[in-house]
């Protein structure tokens, strides 16, 4: 059985406008939420989302500053 929740650990200096995205192996954005400054971790319930790959993508100003592949299952 897949796990209920993801935990992205963070360590990010001098971000304002800063958020992650969830996209779908096809490309679709299925999550988007802002980070709050003080955020050292990401939850993401999977719950929420279909058996699949998915990509995390963290943006700060819209730049990319990483992105990580996870499987739900």
């Amino acid at each position: 059985m897949g796990h209920s929740s993801i935990n992205v650990s963070l360590l990010l200096k001098n971000f304002n406008n800063a958020e992650f995205s969830i996209l779908s192996s096809t490309g679709n954005v299925v999550m988007t939420e802002t980070l709050d400054r003080s955020a050292g971790t990401i939850f993401v319930q999977c719950s929420e989302l279909a058996s699949g790959i998915y990509l995390i993508d963290i943006r700060n100003n819209g730049a990319s500053l990483g992105t990580q592949r996870f499987i739900v299952n």
